[in-house]
């Protein structure tokens, strides 16, 4: 089984934020200081407004604006990973990390659940999806501090960062980086063509 993360590997939350700060700036609002006082961990949600002291009027304006956002959010999902989990069909399951009701708006937002095996959302340490783990025989992040915690718990899953903007330079051996999910599929069909090509020569 392959798992994925959702946010930057499926998912161009970075898009998806521009698109909060243009809707907050229709507001008078600065996104990035909302987010600041109310992101955990760095994630955000439309739930945190509730904590502010934003007029109700007006969060209720910002919270239907961004759920139109949320709702169609097909343009948020990378090319390439829609092509992967449409070849992998069924065969890909979502590592998701945040709170768990804005996490499955913008999978079924998303349109990709078609497409998915199973998804798990979890606000703990990655690495305490054991039960997915122990299942997985890729894993697939964009975030590589996530993927040495990965390693050093799961020690025979195939590791997988994606770097689509190149700026992870040092990344421990036992992790292979690639640009997209397009490459991870090049180099999986490689390593296939090698290993019929090793089990040949033994015959």
């Amino acid at each position: 089984m392959i798992v994925c993360d959702f946010e930057g590997t499926i998912y161009n939350e970075a898009k998806l934020r521009r698109d909060f700060r243009r809707v907050f700036g229709s507001f008078d609002l600065d996104f990035e200081t909302i987010f600041r006082k109310t992101a955990k961990h760095g994630h955000f949600c439309l739930e945190a407004l509730n904590r502010t002291s934003l007029k109700k009027s007006q969060k209720a304006r910002i919270i239907q604006e961004c759920k139109k956002l949320i709702g169609n959010g097909s343009v948020y999902v990378f090319a390439d990973a829609k092509q992967f989990l449409q070849k992998n069909l069924g065969k890909v399951s979502i590592l998701s990390y945040g709170s768990s009701e804005f996490q499955k708006e913008k999978i079924v937002g998303s349109g990709i659940a078609k497409f998915i095996k199973q998804v798990e959302i979890t606000q703990l340490h990655k690495r305490e999806s054991k039960d997915l783990f122990l299942k997985a025989d890729i894993y697939i992040d964009n975030d590589p501090t996530v993927l040495q915690e990965i390693s050093q718990s799961f020690n025979k899953i195939k590791l997988y960062l994606i770097d689509r903007d190149n700026k992870c330079d040092v990344i421990p051996d036992n992790i292979i980086k690639v640009k997209d999910l397009a490459e991870v599929k090049n180099v999986e069909s490689r390593r296939i063509k090698t290993k019929k090509q090793k089990d040949r020569s033994k015959i």
